[in-house]
């Protein structure tokens, strides 16, 4: 009987053999000076093993996962108002500046604390929702008793605008092409017309037209009021409202205009929620859906004024209304208008107030998430004041690409050049724009928005998309197959959505994991002998192999990372089938899975001993 003790890490004089890439954890081979005799009909077993199983996590490109915020589907239900956002645990998809993460190639093999880091960046570039931003929280969740490590805890919190009225736009640009940058001047809180108002020009020539670009509306409550005092109600036109993201001109042409717009009856520029006075009648309006063509178009007839409302006829007198007031509500928008003489808001589109579709807005979507400040003058030296915003105090936004509908429709690198971003979901924005329930023409597409929670924060709900699935994710449309759900904990479980796996506490929703998340350390492997002539018989691979012997997760102390020591108590022998003696020169050992892939989750120095013996009578 012979004891054979081998290990990874071999003796300097065999540097050569590293050097040829056989000495890992997972996969070596040793050879002997003087070649050990085996007697005829001898037989082998695995008496022991010691191995170091990696206690990093790998994070890479191939690492994907995608975000859903909105109202949690079924296989019963569809896509209306939002879609998933993708994303990797490795380099960013979204392709442009990356404030969280280098570009390039980085770090994969991750210890548990920058496994939490990297989760938490990953998810706050992906939360591209306002009240999100900045909001996700990831912690290395741990065993109490043992320390031992458990998972990931993630946070995810809203910022509500109910109580925030001070956040004003800070920097203003022009939001048509036909604006010059010095056709206006916006200073603190004050937009003001500096252009020249030619003979014969109205608000459809959209000569002075500007869209703030760095504090989005809070969309959990969060409001805006316009001050009209100092513009003049007899004839100098205007229009204040709220409008997707835009970009300078001399970036990229028609940047916050979607290509699907029709403009052909525009009186104005392209505005999605807006209020204008044309210098006799205030109307009330929004970027409306032709759902038969698929196209947006401007729509200016909502009928705020109705038999059993605060108004019965279009305003025509603007002498005592001297402010003008949006308020999000999640999908809701409010819109009213500020009476001097009854010293309060007068409802113009409330939904509390009607429900019929004519005296309504569309419902916000994916799209507007991210809306800034729109105001308009037809009149030199006109000025309208923004007197209060909810907007996101954030120093760092960037509408460029901290929002979805830039990012899907026209995204930008670091050296604001196109590229192309997540297949370009613009169809996916275009079907959000232009379905029947934007579209007033068809009276019986109605829809209910959804509006505020309890803890005033949107009422909707986080999705975590860990797998392949047929409910949120369509990789028929966009070609993106989610693959964490192992990884992060979760097994086999693919759709993490909110009300099944999320704990909720005011306007935090918390995620943990349901199980060790790491597809390597939790699983069996086994010893693979490739030098011997011994056989066995692999089920898994429908065939002979070379494994000896196997090995549970968990070793003799019930430890299942860090250094592991395996002992066997009864060793079983396998023939070696040689009927004369043999001269064993080297021997090759894999540590491999059951499909017998290397289990690559060992590091460091690995020692198996094996026993021979001649095979008992």
């Amino acid at each position: 009987m012979s004891l054979i003790i081998t290990s990874s890490s071999q003796d300097d004089s065999y540097d050569f053999v590293g050097n040829l890439n056989i000495e890992n954890a997972y996969s070596y081979q040793n050879y002997f000076k003087t070649p050990i005799k085996i007697k005829p009909n001898s037989q082998i077993a695995v008496e022991s093993i010691k191995v170091e199983r990696s206690t990093t996590i790998d994070m890479n490109n191939d690492d994907k996962l995608s975000l859903y915020i909105g109202k949690e589907l079924t296989s019963e239900s569809t896509n209306l108002l939002s879609y998933p956002i993708h994303l990797n645990l490795g380099q960013n998809l979204l392709n442009v500046i990356d404030v969280f993460r280098p570009r390039g190639n980085i770090k994969s093999n991750l210890s548990r604390i920058e496994a939490a880091t990297r989760l938490q960046n990953v998810f706050n570039e992906g939360l591209l929702h306002p009240v999100f931003h900045n909001g996700a929280s990831v912690t290395v969740q741990r065993d109490p008793t043992t320390n031992l490590f458990k998972g990931f805890d993630i946070s995810l919190t809203q910022i509500s605008g109910s109580n925030v009225s001070d956040v004003i736009s800070t920097s203003f640009i022009t939001a048509d092409q036909e604006t010059e940058e010095l056709n206006f001047d916006y200073n603190t809180n004050t937009f003001t017309r500096q252009a020249i108002t030619t003979v014969g020009e109205t608000l459809s020539d959209n000569v002075c037209c500007g869209i703030g670009v760095d504090r989005p509306i809070l969309n959990s409550g969060g409001s805006i009021v316009y001050d009209i005092s100092q513009v003049s109600a007899s004839d100098e036109g205007w229009v204040v409202g709220l409008s997707r993201s835009a970009r300078n001109y001399d970036i990229l042409d028609f940047p916050n205009i979607p290509s699907y717009y029709d403009d052909h009856a525009a009186t104005s520029g392209f505005c999605d929620y807006f209020v204008k006075w044309d210098g006799s009648e205030i109307s009330v309006g929004y970027m409306a859906a032709d759902s038969t063509n698929e196209e947006l178009y401007y729509f200016d007839e909502v009928k705020y004024y109705y038999p059993s409302g605060d108004f019965t006829a279009p305003i025509t007198d603007l002498s005592e209304k001297s402010k003008i007031k949006f308020t999000v509500l999640n999908e809701d928008i409010r819109i009213e208008i500020y009476d001097e003489d009854e010293d309060e808001y007068m409802p113009l589109v409330d939904r509390t107030e009607s429900s019929n579709k004519e005296s309504l807005v569309k419902p916000t979507n994916q799209n507007l998430w991210a809306m800034f400040p729109y105001i308009q003058l037809l009149k030199q030296n006109t000025e309208i004041i923004i007197e209060k915003q909810s907007g996101l105090n954030a120093v760092n936004y960037d509408c460029s690409y901290m929002n979805w509908y830039t990012m899907a429709t026209a995204p930008m690198d670091e050296n604001f050049s196109p590229v192309v971003c997540w297949n370009m979901q613009e169809p996916l924005s275009q079907e959000m724009d232009t379905l029947s329930i934007n579209d007033p023409n068809i009276a019986g597409a109605t829809y209910t928005p959804l509006g505020l929670n309890a803890s005033n924060g949107v009422d909707y709900k986080i999705v975590l998309l860990l797998g392949s699935n047929n409910i949120y994710n369509n990789t028929s449309i966009d070609g993106f197959s989610p693959n964490t759900n192992q990884k992060l904990g979760y097994g086999v479980s693919s759709i993490i959505n909110q009300t099944t796996f999320g704990t909720v506490t005011g306007l935090v929703v918390k995620f943990s994991s349901l199980e060790k998340p790491s597809s390597l350390s939790t699983r069996s492997f086994f010893v693979r002998l490739n030098t011997t002539a011994h056989n066995s018989f692999n089920g898994a691979i429908s065939g002979i192999s070379k494994i000896l012997s196997h090995f549970p997760t968990t070793d003799d102390s019930g430890r299942d990372e860090g250094i592991l020591f395996f002992e066997k108590s009864n060793m079983i022998y396998l023939d070696l089938n040689n009927t004369t003696e043999i001269s064993l020169q080297d021997m090759k050992i894999d540590l491999v899975h059951i499909n017998e892939s290397f289990a690559t989750s060992f590091v460091g120095n690995t020692i198996v001993v094996f026993h021979i013996r001649e095979k008992p009578n």
